[in-house]
């Protein structure tokens, strides 16, 4: 594989308690700085035209949080890479939450394997719902369960990323994210 890594969005709409991009990217309500900037897809396959065409790469590495948060994004890259004559010529992988998969249609998941998705990472941080409660992670155990089984069945792989030793995480919690 020739992969070549792209940055596409700044920051993140979510505000899970331990995430550095609130900082990163600066987000502040005083200054207006907002928590998540996207370009249009356009602008966005323009980059991943880039890396095919001229730099030959024949797969993408989606390094943003949160590059595809929506069925709607999935459908603009699926129709931006028909009109540019790129759809099968690359291999992709991102990032997401399980909560954004949920969301997808049965259709938007194999539209979203189709565009080349072949594996999506996931951040899972824990496997215990009151951690991620007291995380504001904004997800639950079973709908990171349900994504990881809505991926395979479609034929994407999953990677979880996992956080061990939140402040006040007993043993127990932690045990139940090694199940997980």
């Amino acid at each position: 594989i020739n992969e070549a890594n792209l940055f596409v969005t700044y920051g993140c709409p979510f505000e899970c308690t331990f995430c550095s991009s609130p900082i990163l990217v600066g987000r502040n309500e005083k200054t207006g700085v907002p928590a998540y900037r996207r370009p249009d897809m356009q602008r966005i396959v323009d980059d991943v035209e880039l890396a095919v065409t001229d730099l030959g790469a024949d797969a993408v590495h989606f390094l943003d949080e949160m590059a595809f948060i929506s069925s709607t994004h999935i459908r603009e890259l699926d129709d931006e890479l028909v009109a540019r004559d790129l759809k099968g010529k690359f291999i992709w992988r991102g990032l997401t939450r399980a909560p954004v998969i949920d969301r997808f249609t049965d259709d938007d998941m194999r539209l979203m394997k189709d565009t080349g998705a072949w594996k999506i990472a996931l951040g899972v941080e824990s496997g215990n719902d009151e951690i991620l409660r007291a995380i504001r992670k904004k997800v639950k155990v079973e709908q990171v369960v349900r994504a990881v089984a809505r991926l395979g069945k479609i034929g994407i792989q999953t990677k979880g990323f996992f956080i061990f030793g939140f402040p006040g995480e007993t043993e127990s919690q932690m045990l139940d994210t090694r199940r997980l």
